[in-house]
């Protein structure tokens, strides 16, 4: 979904282009699919809570992301995409403590 939406911006973006759109894609296989398929491995399962916590700072990771470079692209900024790559990296690390004070 993230590479149609890139796509899709980039046709209404006059020629203009952002990486933070471009890669923005690249949140869920190495944000996502890794960490859950080392998590399964090493350890099993994981709970609900932090697997609800990992994705939910992931999905604000990439909405940032795709801020950022809808921002790059119309020639301005804004001070919100720090705020929610912070609130996600920070839901990350909370998914992945919840996830350590399990064992």
């Amino acid at each position: 979904m993230t590479v149609a939406a890139s796509r899709i911006y980039g046709v209404f973006a006059h020629g203009v282009s952002s990486a933070a759109i471009t890669y923005m894609f690249m949140y869920s296989p190495v944000g996502s699919a890794l960490p859950a398929l080392l998590l399964w491995v090493l350890v099993g399962a994981c709970s609900r809570v932090a697997y609800n916590l990992h994705n939910a700072g992931v999905a604000a990771l990439t909405v940032a992301s795709f801020l950022q470079g809808v921002f790059e692209i119309a020639g301005t900024a804004s001070g919100f995409t720090l705020v929610i790559r912070v609130m996600g990296a920070g839901l990350v690390v909370v998914a992945v403590a919840a996830e350590a004070n399990k064992r």
